[in-house]
Formats: C-alpha cells, sequence, structure tokens
C-alpha cells in the first residue's frame, strides 16, 4: 500500500474556479501521485490544503521512482515515464490551467520526490 497523510487545519472557503475542471485537475494529480508512489521504494503521499490571504494553496508531494524528468516534456501530449498508449494527464492539466486563470500550478522535483503546488486565487 501508500501512506496518504493529509493536512488540512482550517476551514476552506468556496472557490471561484470552474468546480467540474478543478475536479478533473485533481484526480489526474491524484492519480499521477498515487502511480508513481506505488512504483517508489518510500510509497508516501502528502496533501495539504490551506486557505492563504488570496485564496487557496494544495500542495501535493509523493515519492516517485529514481531516474531522470524534464518538466517541459511532462506536460506534452503522448509523453509519459509508463510507457505508450500514456500521457495525456498532465496534457489535460496544462490545458485546464489555459483556460482557468485563477489557477496557478507549480512543479518541483528531485530524484526521489514529485510535488505539485496549486495556487487558487479569489477574487474578491
Amino acid at each position: 500500500g501508500v501512506e496518504f497523510s493529509l493536512e488540512i487545519r482550517e476551514k476552506v472557503p468556496a472557490l471561484n474556479v470552474h468546480q467540474l475542471a478543478l475536479v478533473r485537475l485533481l484526480t489526474i494529480l491524484l492519480t499521477n501521485a498515487v502511480e508513481a508512489a506505488q512504483a517508489s521504494a518510500d510509497k508516501e503521499i502528502a496533501l495539504a490544503i490551506f486557505p492563504t490571504e488570496h485564496g487557496v494553496e494544495l500542495i501535493l508531494e509523493n515519492s516517485r521512482p529514481a531516474g531522470d524528468l524534464e518538466v517541459q516534456k511532462i506536460y506534452q501530449a503522448d509523453w509519459s515515464t509508463k510507457g505508450p498508449g500514456r500521457g495525456t494527464g498532465l496534457f489535460t492539466v496544462k490545458r485546464i490551467l489555459n483556460h482557468e486563470t485563477a489557477m496557478l500550478l507549480d512543479t518541483d522535483f528531485d530524484e526521489h520526490r514529485f510535488t505539485q503546488h496549486l495556487t487558487i486565487r479569489s477574487h474578491s
């Protein structure tokens, strides 16, 4: 199995984004995190969600198998570390982010960890 930790310390306010787009984006990110964690030595996922002065922050970090990644390539259509016939998930995330201007995604990784930092800005 995979060890999963979730941190939500404060009530998260209603978000001014298209809910279906947010659900689709989070589903892709969580699915990728689970698949990478399952294939890694540590098998860990951590998700933190917290309100900020300007909106909401979500930080999703997972263990991953060692190996090279290029952040520019992982968002391309049909590119995947999992072999042919895959690679639509992060490309779809990129398309969602192009339409949902209130959401910003920052991706970071090292040899053993992968982190997605999603900022959802409020429009108030």
